[in-house]
């Protein structure tokens, strides 16, 4: 980030999705929208996913705080992430440690801790002092997590 001038792009491909066996990590369009951020001086232009497949068609991935959700893709291909970036201006990177978007935002889930996972903790925990409560809300996130492609998170570009 620090080697790319004003003006400049950073461009890269990597791995997003069903690389269990390989490698150490697999991205996703969260990092990159909190990472190449306002904070950070960058800017992210387009981002793509795509499967591994000589007829694959392109989507547009949403920045998750734009759709207030998780972006999330279950499929049974191997899938990568292509990523355009700008970068606007010079800021110190990472003077402001990136955060997952959901957890800054708690609020988009003004929700008690799920029922399925409220039935694991012990009836005395359930009544839990407010600053645990806020610990407690970030995990009312996980409760509607569901979909496979879904429309409010890829847009098919070709």
């Amino acid at each position: 980030m620090e080697l790319i001038r004003a003006n400049g792009h950073y461009i890269g491909i990597t791995p997003c999705n069903n690389f269990f066996g390989h490698g150490f990590y697999q991205f996703s369009p969260e990092l990159y929208y909190r990472v190449f951020s306002k904070e950070n001086g960058f800017e992210v232009r387009h981002m793509y996913f795509f499967i591994d497949d000589r007829a694959t068609s392109f989507y547009e991935v949403k920045d998750p705080a734009e759709v207030k959700e998780r972006v999330i893709l279950s499929n049974a291909y191997p899938a990568f992430l292509f990523v355009v970036a700008k970068k606007m201006s010079t800021q110190t990177v990472f003077k402001t440690t990136p955060q997952q978007s959901d957890y800054e935002n708690i609020i988009w889930k003004k929700q008690r801790i799920s029922k399925k996972l409220e039935r694991f903790i012990p009836k005395p925990l359930r009544k839990l002092p407010r600053p645990l409560k806020k610990i407690a809300e970030a995990f009312s996130v996980l409760k509607n997590q569901v979909g496979t492609g879904d429309s409010r998170f890829f847009k098919k570009i070709f």
